[in-house]
């Protein structure tokens, strides 16, 4: 397994369930997606100051979150690959 999967990340799929979809389950749907527009923010804007690895990373993990909340708000649900 590669870490730098930000789909991927042992540290989550060792895990029965996403956290990401534990919290799309219990939380109301506005507040869920104020977390994923949130979490794309943060990882974009802390790539300064990064190696050119880490940056690439920030930018693929704020790309996800960007991605699942145009997929939630469009569709009411994300999909988490190999779940």
């Amino acid at each position: 397994m590669n870490d730098d999967d930000v789909l991927h990340q042992s540290h989550y799929t060792r895990l029965p369930i996403q956290p990401i979809l534990v919290m799309m389950r219990t939380v109301p749907a506005e507040q869920f997606l104020g977390h994923l527009r949130c979490c794309a923010i943060k990882y974009l804007m802390r790539v300064d100051g990064k190696s050119p690895e880490e940056q690439q990373r920030d930018y693929d993990k704020g790309a996800q979150y960007a991605a699942w909340a145009a997929e939630f708000h469009r569709t009411g649900t994300i999909t988490v690959p190999g779940v």
